[in-house]
């Protein structure tokens, strides 16, 4: 009787102690710095997300800044930031703040060189759950205050100094100015000009050098003002062939294989020159010319074009139509071809995305 007893005493005793010590042990891990440590998290809070410039001048540098705090009980950390363009640069040089501290991303940008609406987006890492990425936009309407024209200057390298377009410079907002600076790729285009002169309209007169225009067919032209919120323009100039092709791209739906088909295409000699097409051709031999007509500087083709047979899993096809002119010229078409689908007596349902079809 008495075994009996002592061994459940025994017993009773070794579980108390057990369970005191798991109890023991479960306290001090939940205290341990590990534990606490697992309780902390981090939070991260922007004064705004979105940045609007309003309205901002062509070609004009502006900043800002993207304010936040560490709102939680962690350690943040901010990883990479990267924009989604190059005229938006942000920058953050500390990348660890502790809870309650406070810390700005300073994004600098540069307005482009055409006007309209614009938006650029940041992209911010940090190791805050459900915040892992963050993105933050800047938004700007870029405004012209003197405007240019042309905005492209074309020219042929036939073209004398006497027949190259002028360069019209107008201030839109009233301001007189002139020009300081006259500048482009490679000095191809210089130009006469008197800086002392000040008003809001002022003409130039290009000059094309046509040995530095041979290797450098285009390129850009700045210009420096003094006008008081327009400190330059910007254009672009671009040496072009003689021959344009209207259209200049041929776009076909509900091609049927080996079935023909005709289109029409005009040949123009922007110097004003009468000529004669040699031939037409293409990579496959799928086209052919029926007739030219001739009329002044220009000559109206009629294109026969006979779509090739289709292959498995194709819908459509594309080639160059060459246009071989007597004086050793030549000019290429672009062609793009849908083949026709669904069963015969069906209407086709095929969308593009150039609204100019022939």
């Amino acid at each position: 009787m008495r075994r009996v007893l002592l061994s459940s005493i025994n017993w009773a005793f070794i579980s108390a102690n057990i369970v005191f010590l798991m109890f023991i042990q479960t306290f001090s891990f939940a205290n341990t710095p590990q534990a606490n440590q697992e309780k902390q998290i981090p939070k991260i809070e922007f004064e705004k997300t979105v940045h609007d410039f309003n309205n901002l001048v062509i070609r004009e540098k502006s900043n800002c800044e993207f304010k936040f705090k560490n709102t939680g009980s962690g350690r943040l950390v901010m990883g990479k930031i990267k924009s989604t363009c190059g005229c938006t640069i942000p920058e953050l040089n500390k990348k660890t703040y502790e809870s309650g501290e406070e810390g700005t991303i300073k994004v600098q940008f540069a307005s482009p060189h055409r006007p309209g609406k614009i938006e650029k987006h940041i992209f911010v890492q940090t190791n805050v759950h459900g915040k892992k990425m963050i993105e933050l936009a800047v938004k700007a309407n870029i405004v012209k205050i003197v405007d240019v024209v042309p905005s492209k200057l074309e020219f042929l390298e036939s073209w004398a100094d006497s027949n190259m377009p002028e360069i019209v410079l107008t201030s839109l907002d009233g301001e007189a100015f002139s020009i300081k600076k006259f500048v482009s790729s490679n000095r191809v285009i210089t130009a006469d000009f008197d800086s002392s002169v000040k008003d809001t309209k002022i003409v130039i007169k290009p000059q094309v050098d046509m040995k530095l225009l041979k290797g450098n067919p285009k390129g850009m032209i700045s210009i420096d003002l003094s006008h008081p919120h327009c400190k330059d323009v910007v254009l672009f100039y671009e040496q072009i062939e003689p021959y344009q092709a209207q259209p200049n791209r041929l776009y076909i739906v509900s091609a049927e294989p080996n079935k023909p088909l005709r289109r029409g295409v005009v040949i123009k000699n922007l110097e004003g020159k009468p000529f004669e097409i040699d031939s037409v051709s293409s990579k496959d031999n799928w086209v052919k010319m029926i007739s030219q007509v001739q009329d002044g500087n220009s000559v109206k083709l009629d294109l026969q074009i006979t779509p090739p047979a289709k292959t498995a899993g194709s819908k459509r096809f594309h080639d160059a139509i060459k246009v071989s002119i007597k004086d050793d010229s030549s000019i290429d078409i672009g062609c793009d071809a849908y083949y026709k689908t669904g069963k015969p007596g069906q209407p086709q349902s095929i969308i593009i995305s150039n609204p100019n079809l022939h």
